[in-house]
């Protein structure tokens, strides 16, 4: 039985009288008995007993969500289908099914979603009929969606916004140059560079806005110090909102990468350790020739790369008290110079084909083959001193995903050293 309401006044030896404006009973799935061994007495005014056709009870109608749009104005006037991140929006329920009343609307619930990651509800703003949201600067997303609902999010009942990012940029850090030595680059900017390096780059990062940075320092710099330099370089410019540089890097947002050469990398690397602080978004960074690798260390090191030649004179001087890699960094790899010539630290900031080594670093995958025990032995001096051997196990691989016709001498990748041997033409590693 349903509908009954009314206050008991009086309930004295089983008698009990009811009062109120309105009483209504309604069996609406059944009868309606009424039983009394004597008799059922009905009074009223107004033409007194009335008997009527049974109308059912009309159902309340679902409340829903049916709109929900951002807007850039907390009056949520100004619909926005572009955002951008760490600048406050709003978000607001529009239209519903039927309008609510206050005691539903404290039922209204929020849900994020970043691009197609699951939802994630917003309990803290539940009850609310516009929410504010500020996407970190550090999400790297395209789109945001935002669900208003009282039982469940509807995928079709949402505000979608994506975000303002500009043109991707390659960032190119030089290393020394001098104009009475062509060879090592006459000139920092542009020049600086070979056109088949920056036409591969381009190509790759799919981008065609450039910037160039003088990362050179003097002849006899340390690493250490040009790295220092380039962190100075970089805060210099984020307080110079004017600059060329703050414009086209910490003003919008946008995908980085950043190239260096020789004496460059430690510069890069301290502009970078900026970038970081600031949580720009960097896709890529790659090191070319990489000089006083001992003096500082990569940033970002599972985005980092660094490409050596083999030979290179200049490293032979420069890196000649330092390790093969820069410290932190986690791919590597070094070739031999097609050319033949004296000329491979050149070539390694000018040449497509050093580009190509670069993405076959980052594709290059390691098939196991077999594995064998190798001795190696180091003969007696003649001097009544014996030689001596060693046996380890050796481990062969066949290089996978590599395009490249010169094959790396040695790559470092997943916490490994791997080797080529020329004549089985594989890859190996030794424990």
């Amino acid at each position: 039985m349903a509908g009954e309401g009314g206050n008991i006044v009086r309930n004295v030896f089983g008698k009990s009288y009811k009062e109120a404006e309105q009483i209504m009973k309604d069996a609406s799935k059944g009868t309606l008995d009424f039983k009394s061994p004597q008799e059922n007495t009905f009074y009223g005014k107004k033409g007194g007993k009335k008997f009527d056709e049974y109308q059912a009870k009309s159902e309340t109608q679902s409340l829903l969500v049916k709109a929900v749009k951002c807007y850039e104005d907390i009056e949520c006037t100004k619909e926005v289908k572009i955002i951008k991140k760490e600048v406050k929006y709003y978000f607001k329920a529009i239209q519903y099914s039927r309008t609510p009343t206050k005691s539903e609307l404290k039922g209204l619930k929020w849900a994020i979603q970043y691009d197609d990651t699951p939802l994630a509800n917003a309990s803290q703003v539940t009850g609310e009929e516009k929410i504010s949201y500020i996407v970190p600067k550090d999400r790297k997303i395209s789109k945001l969606r935002v669900y208003a609902f009282f039982k469940a999010p509807d995928e079709k009942v949402r505000a979608e916004v994506s975000f303002k990012i500009l043109d991707p940029i390659i960032i190119y850090i030089c290393g020394y140059w001098n104009k009475k030595m062509p060879y090592a680059g006459s000139e920092w900017g542009e020049q600086y560079w070979g056109i088949g390096l920056k036409s591969s780059a381009k190509k790759y990062f799919r981008s065609t806005k450039e910037y160039f940075i003088n990362g050179a320092g003097t002849k006899f710099s340390s690493g250490g110090d040009r790295y220092k330099q380039g962190k100075s370089f970089a805060e210099a410019r984020l307080k110079n909102q004017a600059s060329k540089f703050y414009q086209e890097l910490f003003k919008e947002e946008r995908r980085i990468m950043v190239v260096s050469h020789s004496m460059g990398g430690a510069f890069a690397e301290g502009v970078l350790s900026v970038f970081k602080n600031q949580k720009l978004n960097i896709e890529k960074v790659v090191h070319l020739s990489p000089a006083d690798t001992s003096g500082f260390s990569v940033t970002f090191p599972q985005i980092t790369y660094q490409i050596d030649i083999d030979w290179d004179p200049v490293l032979m001087y420069k890196n000649a008290n330092d390790s093969s890699t820069i410290r932190g960094v986690k791919f590597s790899g070094i070739s031999k110079n097609p050319k033949g010539d004296e000329f491979g630290h050149m070539y390694t900031k000018d040449e497509a084909f050093v580009w190509g080594w670069f993405e076959d670093l980052e594709l290059i995958e390691f098939q196991f083959v077999n594995q064998e025990n190798k001795t190696y032995t180091t003969p007696g001096s003649g001097m009544g001193y014996g030689g001596t051997s060693t046996t380890v196990l050796q481990k062969n691989f066949n290089a996978l995903k590599v395009k490249s016709p010169t094959p790396f001498s040695r790559v470092y990748k997943n916490s490994k050293f791997y080797f080529y041997d020329e004549k089985t033409k594989k890859y190996y590693t030794e424990n």
